[in-house]
């Protein structure tokens, strides 16, 4: 028996909602994994000299750096809270909340690479979010369904 279940069944729409809420974070935490390990990810491999020669020799480079390793873990750990989310919530509100993942990479790309996130970056980021509510709201996605 899974958690949703067990929680549907110990608390009827109650824990529906509890493993809803729980869900909905876990694909967030997710979205904020993948954001920091693809940010960390794309400043070392920017940080390397242009003339790397080819794709192996430029993992290899990579490889070598502790910073590029662990982003791989941040991205892994993601992974695993992402199959966890949809484990216990709708696949209709976890898939969608990774989309946040761009919001959380906007300000720590920017931090890496000392630069400001723009306006014009603010903005879209804001359409970002009310295409997803929009989304989630159209689609039912925060009602709590029977399991």
């Amino acid at each position: 028996m899974s958690c949703r279940h067990r929680w549907a069944d110990a608390g009827g729409r109650d824990g529906q909602a509890v493993s809803l809420v729980v869900a909905a974070s876990l694909a967030l935490a997710s979205a904020g994994l993948f954001a920091v390990g693809s940010a960390v990810q794309h400043h070392a491999a920017l940080a390397l000299p242009p003339a790397a020669a080819g794709p192996v020799h430029l993992v290899l480079q990579l490889a070598r750096r502790p910073g590029w390793l662990l982003s791989n873990l941040s991205i892994i750990a993601g992974v695993v809270l992402h199959g966890v989310a949809l484990s216990l919530g709708a696949l209709v509100v976890v898939q969608p909340l990774l989309v946040t993942g761009l919001l959380f990479a906007m300000p720590i790309s920017a931090r890496l690479h000392g630069t400001r996130v723009s306006r014009a970056q603010w903005r879209w980021a804001a359409v970002t979010v009310a295409g997803l509510g929009a989304f989630l709201a159209l689609t039912g996605g925060f009602r709590a369904h029977p399991t």
